[in-house]
């Protein structure tokens, strides 16, 4: 005898339990003889198709190209100042420094020399008690009248002229304190001066108060020490100190 199976359809044999197609169990009403007339075949199942996963797709080594990344500019590097226009711009700037300080160094000290040889008279008040001194000691009347504001009819012949001048052998000094005179004060002083016959006042442009020790020594031996007052004026011509 034979039998069919109910899913495929597949003939089997009889004392087969399971179909040999697709393997499915018979059950005892699909049994059917070989003599029995034919039964119509059942349908067949539908199979569901599986859907199939596509895998990624690989890129191809030989024809695949990099999506393009976005280029960022960079800015272009400064260039350098040459080395021949550096050194040329600071020989430059040593120079005008140079020019400036020169300047600076003509204006406030009136030349190279300190004004000496642009002024009449001395460059300071130091520097007029300087040469005073030295005059009366080397009995110079050059320096005496370069150094001292006298009245007028008096002149530096005059004063060395004098008999104790003229016995002065040696000569010390000492500048104690020199305090500046402001415009009341310059004023006030000037109207002792007129009142002592100087002239030539209206040119006054700065002035000191000068208190000094001093010491002669004599051709004698003897020594005479004392301190004073001078004043000491400034004017267009240069320091001259009051004597008389």
């Amino acid at each position: 005898m034979a039998k069919f199976c109910g899913y495929c359809g597949t003939k089997a044999d009889d004392s087969m339990r399971f179909c040999p197609a697709c393997g499915q169990p018979f059950p005892h009403e699909y049994l059917q003889q070989d003599a029995s007339p034919a039964q119509p075949e059942p349908p067949m199942r539908q199979q569901v198709q599986q859907p199939v996963m596509r895998q990624p797709m690989q890129p191809n080594a030989q024809f695949y190209v990099a999506p393009m990344q976005p280029q960022v500019q960079q800015p272009a590097p400064k260039k350098g100042m040459k080395t021949g226009a550096k050194i040329g711009i600071a020989a430059g700037a040593l120079v005008v420094i140079a020019v400036v300080v020169f300047v600076l160094i003509k204006v406030f000290s009136g030349g190279s020399d300190g004004g000496k040889q642009n002024l009449k008279y001395c460059a300071s008040y130091e520097d007029a008690f300087a040469t005073f001194f030295a005059g009366i000691e080397e009995k110079n009347e050059e320096k005496v009248n370069k150094s001292t504001w006298v009245p007028a009819g008096y002149s530096g012949s005059m004063l060395l002229n004098d008999e104790d001048v003229k016995a002065i052998e040696k000569v010390d000094y000492r500048i104690l304190e020199a305090q500046s005179l402001d415009t009341d004060d310059i004023n006030e002083a000037k109207e002792d001066l007129e009142e002592n016959g100087f002239g030539d006042l209206d040119q006054i442009e700065a002035g000191y108060e000068i208190k000094f020790t001093y010491s002669w020594t004599y051709s004698d031996g003897r020594e005479e020490t004392d301190s004073d007052y001078l004043y000491a004026f400034k004017t267009a011509d240069g320091w001259r100190i009051t004597v008389w």
